[in-house]
């Protein structure tokens, strides 16, 4: 106290006497203002108001650091001529960006640049110091840099417009040690970079390019809500190797020059060395994303979503984003024009990357050649890829979705490709390798193909364990229409092709099964009211006793015709909608006329008028029994009407064959199933055989052939039991034509129907085979062994999901049915050993028990009883957080969690920022009711957040360990509700986080 009013007698009469003293003597001991002018004086000003100084860099120099001093800045145009060398604790703010500029046209180099604000700290520092509310303009590029920030902690820079830099609007850094495989020696915390207009601010250089932002050596750095125009440079890019831990870049708007000599263009975004839960999403970028780890780091993880990159290039020679990383997960976003889609480049560690509902829209195919939807490149460099998994895309207008480029010393492995939409492309796989064993255990299932003529182009090996069953062809059934990419890419209705057709990945979907493609079907179009033209033309190429096929001219339709309806009479025959124009209607009676209508629908569902009447009247009685049809190289299926086996299950014995797919459309136009089947096949280069075990008898014996190469590419004889079954070669076909070829007739005496397929041109090949009985023998009369192992792994209060152990048959088993007590579940046999129940009653006890059958009918008995019963029905009406209707804000997103109710939850609530605000929570009445919130928290102490009804006065909620971050707990909350819909907002005042949310549950 003695020694505070010593200062104070001294400062009086220093006054007293004219003594001149520093302008801040007085305010060393509080936060203080200090203000400059153009207009004022750094030799007479004090730094007051009354009396600002002129320049900022001498102001920099004078005011005190560390206690939060500001220097504030006046509008009008300051010029400066030396560095503003800004001391920790010390903020600068101006009068906003169009009010005050600061121009410095020729600087002395300070470190070897020409740099404007300079906030350096020769050792890791605290800068506690905010910049806000001016523009820099760099004089036409003589300025290299308008702010260079080094060493520093808890760093913003706001609203603040920079122009016409030399090499960067900003540099952000913890130092210059780190390198490609070396981390910082320190990391510096705290940034915040937002509400910034950065233009022409960046650098091309002969072997290099800078970024409007230059950023390396950040932990938890928030870049958000930036615009950023570039005419030669990248938009934000990683300075000194990167390295980012926690990194959050979000709602920017990045266009930068999409014509470079060096890279072809600029990128938008450019990350090396990024790991530790960062996060890329709501960017609206025009040009290509690089996301890099240049070191062995397995448990890095990364995020890139809900981010639109449009390219206005038709030629774009770049990726849309290159992914040299592992563990990342990239979804929801919206890719337009790129040569590939995405590219996993050669590095350490391309493993375990997630990339699963993206859009990948092309206007044109790009023009540079071996384009593709998803590019692998593994060139020698020693590192396997491995457990790559590409879900519920879109693809189109590439050469092929997926390339795989193999040629180094490890492979790729574990690659899932599933449930994915590709379009109008050669390919839907290609393969360059100099090794057989690059490309091992690829799954590319449950898509559809529509408009790709071929699955798979192999050059130099053949992948090993190839799966590509159960794709789909056709046209998608999605809207066509309205905004890319919603709702032009969402199925347009319950009837798309692509609804309830995929398979389980792990993704969250609604129906029986889930969509294909990047949209669930959700009950509502793209709004197309105008109805398909009636078909025309339907005729009746074929009939039997018991069937009728039925060809017709296709519709036109404004958006597209989704498919077909037939009808007998006033009777729709078909289940499912039909893709093609083309339908064999089966289970009629004999010499009976019959007449048919054919209706054609679009993705909206609008109905046509039927087509002309056809009446046609079934052939007598056939004295034939359909024994067996095999599918080569393919699964069960039915085809016109019969049950036919996998060539798996068939009971063959075939000579030395090699095995192939395609993804032709047939002609003439046939159903799904059969389409399936005439794009399988074995083939040799040679003659082959085929032996089939069968009851001695009479057979009559049909080939299905289509040519999948090129036109008039082979032909072949057959022998049956010895003896030449054709008179003169068979094939010769145009390419995507097919033939049934026979009946052949063969006696088979001593129990093996023998079969040889003799090469005259090309290399023969079958894609299907029939046998009937004609007399004699070849009814199969034994049935399957009962199924056993019943199992329920899962169960919901309405549903049960059953498994079992596959039951066997002399022939080979076709399917399964399950029943709960008597009544049948199933519509259609089961081709797996694993159905779920549905539409069960909460609470209820069921005994389920399930049958195998053969091609011939027979069924076995059923499997040991399992009773199961059913879960309680939820006791509360549950509203998911991550739900379309709600209001996220600041940092709160939307992020995977495998244990949450919706497989997603709401992250990054509080701190000042992020928010949800769950919105539609009904209540039946005004008055009090019980809110269950479902949370996650893995911290070892409680989180707190604040919470508010419908806007009013909000109370803490308190939200106790979880015990881990997949583990989801409960609190109740009592709250006052309004009759009908009310909104319930989380957020935080403090500088903490509230808890990961799952959902509410009202009570």
């Amino acid at each position: 106290m003695k020694l505070h009013r010593l200062i104070m007698v001294l400062l009086a009469a220093a006054v007293v006497a004219g003594v001149g003293l520093p302008s801040f003597a007085g305010r060393a001991f509080a936060a203080t203002n200090y203000y400059v002018s153009p207009a004022g004086s750094d030799s007479t000003g004090s730094g007051s108001a009354g009396s600002p100084w002129k320049t900022i860099a001498y102001a920099a120099a004078h005011v005190p650091a560390g206690v939060g001093n500001t220097i504030v800045l006046s509008a009008g145009t300051f010029t400066e001529t030396q560095p503003i060398q800004l001391p920790v604790g010390v903020n600068v703010t101006g009068a906003g960006v169009s009010q005050t500029t600061v121009s410095a046209g020729s600087l002395p180099a300070a470190g070897g640049r020409t740099e404007l604000f300079l906030l350096v700290s020769p050792s890791h520092a605290n800068g506690s110091q905010t910049l806000s509310g001016f523009t820099i303009n760099g004089q036409s590029k003589a300025l290299e840099a308008g702010i260079h920030a080094e060493g520093r902690d808890n760093v913003v820079i706001h609203d603040v417009n920079v122009t016409n830099t030399k090499h960067t609007a900003m540099r952000i850094i913890s130092g210059w040690t780190a390198t490609d495989t070396t981390a910082p020696s320190f990391y510096v915390t705290g940034i915040q970079v937002y509400n910034n207009v950065l233009t022409n601010v960046a650098q091309d250089l002969s072997g290099w390019t800078s970024g409007a932002i230059l950023i390396g050596g950040v932990d938890g750095a928030l870049v958000h809500h930036n615009t950023i125009n570039e005419n030669a440079g990248y938009g934000i890019k990683f300075e000194n190797s990167g390295w980012f831990k926690g990194l959050k870049v979000y709602n920017n708007t990045i266009n930068t020059n999409s014509y470079d000599t060096l890279w072809g263009a600029d990128a938008s975004l450019e990350f090396w060395n990024i790991y530790d839960n960062s996060e890329i999403y709501n960017n609206t970028l025009n040009n290509w994303v690089s996301l890099v780890n240049r070191f062995a780091g397995t448990g890095t993880s990364l995020s890139f979503h809900d981010n639109t990159e449009i390219n206005a290039r038709d030629d774009n020679p770049n990726a849309g984003v290159e992914m040299a990383v592992g563990n990342a997960k990239m979804y929801n976003n919206y890719i337009e024009q790129s040569r590939w889609g995405v590219g996993l480049w050669q590095e350490k560690y391309v493993s375990n990357n997630e990339i699963y509902n993206n859009v990948f829209y092309n206007r044109v195919l790009p023009a540079d050649d071996w384009n593709s939807g998803i590019y692998f490149e593994n060139l020698n460099v020693g590192y396997a890829y491995n457990n790559n998994k590409i879900y519920n895309n879109y693809f189109n207008k590439y050469e092929q979705a997926v390339w795989y480029k193999a040629v180094g010393n490890s492979p790729i492995t574990n690659t899932k490709f599933q449930n994915n939409i590709v379009e109008d492309m050669e390919y839907a796989l290609i393969l360059t390798a100099s090794d057989t064993n690059y490309l091992v255990d690829t799954t590319m299932t449950y898509n559809v193909l529509n408009n790709v003529p071929a699955v798979l182009r192999a050059f130099g090996s053949t992948p090993v364990n190839l799966v590509t069953t159960n794709n789909l062809t056709g046209s998608p059934g999605l809207t066509g229409s309205g905004a890319k990419p919603d709702p032009y890419f969402r199925p347009s209705s319950a009837s798309s092709l692509v609804v309830n057709a995929g398979t389980n990945v792990g993704l969250p979907y609604s129906g029986t099964a889930p969509d294909i493609g990047r949209y669930e079907w959700t009950g509502s179009g793209g709004g197309d009211t105008t109805s398909p033209t009636a078909p025309s033309g339907l005729a009746s190429p074929s009939k039997t006793d018991t069937s009728v096929n039925l060809t017709w001219t296709a519709s036109t339709d404004n958006v597209g015709v989704a498919g077909y309806d037939v009808f007998r009479g006033t009777t729709k025959v078909n289940a499912a909608l039909i893709t093609s124009t083309s339908y064999t209607v089966t289970g009629l009676s004999a010499s009976t006329a019959y007449s048919f209508t054919v209706k054609a629908k679009d993705a909206a569902g609008n109905e046509s008028a039927a087509s002309g009447a056809l009446s046609v009247t079934t052939n007598a009685a056939s004295s034939s029994t359909f024994v067996k049809g095999i599918n080569f190289n393919g699964g069960a299926a039915t085809i016109n009407g019969n049950a036919w086996l996998a060539e798996s299950s068939a009971g063959l014995t075939l000579s030395a064959v090699s095995r192939t797919t395609s993804a032709l459309t047939p002609s003439p136009a046939v159903d799904g199933a059969t389409s399936g089947m005439l794009n399988s096949a074995i083939w040799n280069s040679g003659n082959f055989s085929v032996d089939q075990s069968l009851t001695n008898g009479t057979y009559q014996v049909y080939l299905w052939v289509i040519e999948n190469y090129a036109a008039n590419y082979r032909s072949f004889n057959v022998n049956l039991e010895g003896a030449s079954a054709t008179s003169s070669p068979i094939g010769s076909l145009a390419l995507g034509s097919w033939v049934r070829y026979g009946p052949y007739a063969a006696t088979v005496g001593d129990g093996v129907l023998d079969m040889d397929v003799l090469k005259v041109t090309g290399d023969p090949h079958l894609m299907g085979m029939e046998i009937w009985s004609t007399g004699g023998g070849g009814s199969d009369t034994t049935a399957p062994t009962a199924p056993t192992g019943l199992a329920s792994p899962g169960k919901t209060d309405t549903t049960v999901s059953l498994s079992w152990t596959a039951a066997t048959d002399n022939v080979g088993v076709a399917g399964y049915d399950v029943y709960y007590g008597t009544t049948k579940a199933n519509a259609s046999a089961i081709a797996g050993t694993s159905y779920t129940v549905t539409g069960l009653t909460p609470s209820t006890a069921y005994s389920f028990t399930v049958k195998a059958k053969d091609a011939a009918g027979n069924v076995s008995a059923a499997s040991g009883a399992l009773s199961a019963t059913t879960n309680a029905a939820s006791s509360g009406t549950a509203y998911e957080a991550e739900a379309a209707a709600n209001l996220l804000t600041g940092g709160a997103w939307k992020g995977s969690c495998s244990t949450c109710s919706g497989g997603f939850a709401v992250k990054n609530v509080g701190n000042n920022d992020g928010t949800l605000q769950v919105n539609g929570v009904s209540a039946p009445s005004t008055g009090s009711y019980t809110l269950k919130v479902y949370y996650l928290n893995g911290d070892p102490a409680a989180r707190t957040s604040l919470m508010s009804v419908n806007g009013g006065a909000p109370v803490t909620v308190t939200f106790a360990p979880t015990g881990s971050w997949t583990t989801v707990g409960s609190v109740n909350v009592t709250v006052a509700l309004n009759a009908g819909s009310n909104s319930v907002k989380f957020y935080h005042n403090a500088g903490s986080y509230a808890p990961d949310f799952d959902k509410l549950e009202r009570l």
